[in-house]
Order: structure tokens, then C-alpha cells, then sequence
């Protein structure tokens, strides 16, 4: 997470998420990580941070 107003430029603290595209095995790379590897995969996340922000935050 950063916060873009304690480097003078305007915005709101906002974290960065990086995800592979494919499994991440012990024995190397799976298959593809599917929906998240999609269009679709948005909709998930933010079904998934909203439900940990309620959890979180009541």
C-alpha cells in the first residue's frame, strides 16, 4: 500500500495487486489461472475485497 499524498501528488492510498498468470507449483509453473487470467477476473476481485472490507471493517 501507498499513499500518494506523502509524495505531494493527489490521490487516495491504493495498493497494487500483481498476479500470476498461470498456478505457482512447488515443481514450477501450473496451468493458467483461470478467470483470474481473464476479463472476468476483476469482477471476483472485487467481490472478494469487498467481502474482506466488510469483514474487516464492519
Amino acid at each position: 500500500m501507498h499513499v500518494p499524498s506523502r509524495a505531494a501528488r493527489p490521490g487516495a492510498p491504493h495498493v497494487h495487486l500483481l498476479l500470476p498468470a498461470r498456478e505457482i507449483l512447488a515443481t514450477g509453473f501450473g496451468k493458467f489461472a483461470r478467470p483470474l487470467a481473464s476479463d472476468e477476473g476483476r469482477v471476483l476481485l472485487d467481490k472478494e475485497w469487498a467481502a474482506w472490507w466488510e469483514a474487516a471493517h464492519g
